[in-house]
């Protein structure tokens, strides 16, 4: 057949390197023997291979079904078709009292960089907050009665497209709170598309 190119299907090997090297962390065999061996353990040998088979079928069929259907399933560009932010706020009539509650309780807030992406144990984090000062925690927390700080915080996710964001108040003035997002901060955003 003169003029007709042949088309042969190719494999992106490095595509291909990329997903098994992804799927292979996400399911991370090593790590879970231990855990499938806690479970399985006194179940007599037939009904672990019945059980190692059920898990291998069930972690292959969800995979296979995001694969195929996962933008359908999750939606574009997030989650269900929603997205979801979360911000910590320490609401007080002073400031100063505010950062202290918010540094006493939340103190690893002010960890700089993406050091708290890496910290593995508790431990590891009390420890690394231990160099957090309460002026850290101020920068890091709307602390206080500030609203045009509290709108900003807001606004920043506002501005990055979320569609629902949450706000969790540190410390015991929890009804305060929430009396000053009603009747200060949360006006600010009524009516906005």
């Amino acid at each position: 057949m003169a003029g007709h190119a042949s088309v042969s299907p190719t494999v992106d090997l490095k595509l291909f390197g990329e997903v098994f090297i992804t799927l292979f962390v996400i399911m991370d065999p090593p790590g879970t023997i231990p855990v499938f061996l806690s479970l399985a353990s006194g179940q007599p040998s037939k009904m672990r291979r019945r059980m190692a088979w059920q898990a291998v079928t069930v972690a292959f069929v969800v995979i296979v079904v995001f694969a195929a259907f996962g933008q359908q399933i999750l939606g574009d560009p997030w989650p269900l078709g929603l997205a979801q932010g979360g911000v910590k706020v320490c609401y007080g009539t002073d400031e100063a009292a505010a950062r202290r509650t918010a540094h006493r309780l939340w103190a690893n807030s002010g960890v700089p960089g993406e050091l708290t992406q890496v910290l593995r144990t508790p431990e590891h984090f009390m420890q690394v907050s231990e160099l957090v000062t309460e002026e850290m925690t101020g920068e890091s927390v709307v602390c206080g009665p500030d609203v045009d700080a509290h709108v900003q915080a807001l606004q920043e996710y506002v501005d990055a497209g979320y569609d629902e964001v949450y706000v969790g108040q540190m410390g015991d003035e929890q009804q305060p709170f929430f009396d000053f997002y009603q009747s200060e901060v949360l006006p600010r955003f009524t009516g906005r598309d």
